[in-house]
């Protein structure tokens, strides 16, 4: 079995510029790994931070998946916009990690269930003081000042 190493979709593009071919792979990483071993550990670069994200165990994403964007959504709109403006960024944001089954109209909302998952926590983040309960119907606006929520525990 060959180990997987994930790198970021930056270091990656830094990689395809700097780097030469890895023609020899092992050697490179057993050059970087002796280079690492010499550097005081003071002097290494922090490990990257690691995916506040869970896995997506049931092949959609979760409703906390949503909370990042919609508050960025609302910031580039001023701290408030319209429930069809909100669905369309997120779409056009988030469209490329949608999955069938995030796709999939549910019967109860008949609503794809993706939009149903950013109304929870859009409810959620209204609970928790990030957006406002008392805007208007059909407006998501964030509370002012809206704290930062940038990890969602339920």
């Amino acid at each position: 079995m060959v180990p997987v190493v994930r790198i970021s979709d930056q270091t990656w593009e830094a990689m395809k510029t700097l780097a030469l071919p890895f023609e020899k792979p092992d050697e490179l990483i057993a050059r970087a790994m002796a280079h690492l071993a010499a550097t005081p550990a003071a002097e290494r670069p922090a490990a990257p931070a690691k995916p506040q994200q869970a896995p997506r165990s049931l092949g959609h994403l979760r409703s906390t998946d949503f909370t990042q964007p919609i508050q960025d959504c609302l910031r580039e709109a001023g701290g408030r916009e319209t429930v069809p403006r909100v669905r369309a960024w997120l779409e056009r944001r988030m469209g490329h990690r949608f999955t069938d089954a995030d796709r999939e109209i549910l019967p109860t909302a008949k609503e794809p269930r993706w939009w149903k998952n950013a109304a929870w926590e859009r409810n959620r983040l209204a609970r928790a003081g990030v957006i406002r309960d008392d805007s208007p119907r059909g407006i998501w606006e964030l509370a002012d000042p809206a704290p930062a929520l940038r990890s969602a525990k339920h």
